[in-house]
């Protein structure tokens, strides 16, 4: 009866810590999606980065730098989120980039106009996972 107990006030943290964390991503998306400003911008350089994993292989990580201006005053700018191929990122393609009016260097890249929220929900399910998985291995 105890281990029930545990069980469903476990179940519900978990809940609210998921529902948190979605809220969190949802709102971080529209944030962005608020950024009124637009210009066009180019690829000028892509940041190699990777991850040794446990195999001893490499994951390859590739964070592009744009280039774009607004109001006469010129930005070079990382992106903070990563491609998994370097290809998905020529150097010298022009983009669509849209930008905070209040603040120029806050951008986005059209095409990557969801990737807070893919990212926080890649978190948000990485959790989950891990929860479900000791959960499991708790009840067996």
């Amino acid at each position: 009866m105890v281990r029930i107990i545990y069980l469903v006030s476990s179940v519900i943290m978990i809940v609210f810590i998921i529902r948190r964390l979605l809220i969190k991503a949802v709102k971080m998306s529209l944030q962005i999606r608020t950024y009124e400003g637009k210009t066009e911008g180019s690829i000028i350089g892509v940041r190699e980065t990777y991850e040794k994993k446990k195999n001893f292989s490499k994951e390859y990580y590739y964070y592009p730098t744009y280039r774009y201006t607004v109001n006469d005053i010129t930005y070079e700018e990382e992106f903070p989120f990563h491609e998994n191929k370097e290809e998905k990122l020529p150097i010298g393609e022009i983009r669509i980039i849209q930008y905070d009016e209040k603040n120029p260097k806050n951008f986005y890249p059209v095409v990557n106009k969801n990737a807070w929220f893919l990212e926080a929900s890649k978190y948000t399910l990485s959790i989950v996972w891990i929860i479900a998985t000791a959960f499991y291995i708790w009840c067996k």
